[in-house]
This record gives C-alpha cells, structure tokens and sequence, in this order.
C-alpha cells in the first residue's frame, strides 16, 4: 500500500500554494516501439497553466544522465526516431511562479530489427559511385 501511494504520488505531485494548485505534467509514451519511431505525449490536464513559464523535456538512454532536448512555453507532443536499440527514459521539468515540478519518468523500449543491421563498410569511396577523391 505505501508502494502504491508514493507511486501516486510522484505522478500527481501537487502542492496546494496561495489558493492555486499546482502539478507536473505527466508524459504519455508507448512502452515498446519496434520501428524506432514513437510520440511523446504530455497529458496537462492536472496542470494549472495559467501561470506556466517555462517547460523543458529531457531524455536520457540506457539509464544514463537525462539531458535537454526540447524547450519553451508549450509542448504538446514531440515526435521521436532514435538510431540506437535500448530503453529511452523521458521527463518535463515546468517553472511556474518562481516553482520547479518534474513529472515522473516515462520510459519506452526501442527494439527494430533495422538498427540492428549494421551496413559493410566501404573499401574505397569510389566503390560506390561517388566519383570523386577527399
């Protein structure tokens, strides 16, 4: 039951301030995509935007460290196609009124049979067509 409830917690993550409720937004990922290619979705509907500033998404691969790969007043959804097989983990980090919420991490599974197949390196550029000598 605490397991549940801090869970629940970490999604909602609303604090009550000066009469106005606050809350990070959550994300809305697949949790496995086998073409390379999903949405990341961002569900405002617990969010008081009237006061939003600020909204940054971050991704990170393998568990490493997250890092900034969108920014700015609004997101709604954000089109993704990743070159490497593994799990992506996404979070939002929104400023309003001098506050920073983060929503909880969403995570998606990248498995394509496309990035897995690794193309023979060339023996000349010449090989190829190209033509011309670097």
């Amino acid at each position: 039951m605490n397991r549940l409830l801090s869970k629940v917690a970490l999604v909602v993550c609303v604090i009550l301030l000066a009469g106005k409720s606050y809350a990070a937004p959550s994300l809305e990922v697949p949790s496995l995509s086998d073409d390379a290619t999903f949405v990341v979705g961002v569900d405002w509907s617990l969010v008081n935007t009237e006061d939003q500033k600020h909204i940054e998404l971050y991704r990170n691969y393998q568990g490493g460290e997250f890092e900034l790969i969108a920014q700015g007043q609004s997101i709604q959804a954000l089109s993704q196609v990743v070159l490497k097989n593994g799990v992506y983990g996404y979070k939002l980090r929104i400023i309003q009124s001098d506050l920073a919420f983060e929503s909880a991490p969403a995570f998606v599974e990248v498995n394509s049979p496309v990035l897995s197949y690794q193309l023979p390196e060339p023996k000349s550029r010449r090989a190829y067509g190209l033509g011309m000598n670097y």
